[in-house]
């Protein structure tokens, strides 16, 4: 259903640590990091979820007043751009 390459290989990425935890607990009954299984696992859905539903949006409904190609912030940058628009919104 994914027409974009991008988001087919973030699936498929998340898709195998998904596997290789459930894995782990059948051959090994080891319980599972939730921290671990949240970070690696939840969040990536979450955003996943998020972009694909931008791009059925946009789709659906070309002329909407959608963000075009909105970029996701690169993990590393994230602390710094949530305090940015933190500082916006205070008025600094």
């Amino acid at each position: 259903m994914l027409d974009d390459e991008e988001l087919q290989r973030e699936v498929a990425r998340v898709r195998g640590r998904a596997r290789d935890i459930r894995r782990d607990f059948n051959r090994h009954s080891k319980v599972p990091q939730w921290g671990f299984v949240d970070d690696q696992v939840t969040r990536p859905l979450a955003e996943l979820r998020d972009r694909i539903d931008e791009e059925l949006a946009k789709r659906e409904q070309p002329d909407s007043r959608l963000p075009l190609d909105r970029d996701p912030v690169p993990s590393e940058f994230e602390d710094l751009v949530r305090q940015y628009y933190e500082r916006l919104g205070s008025g600094e």
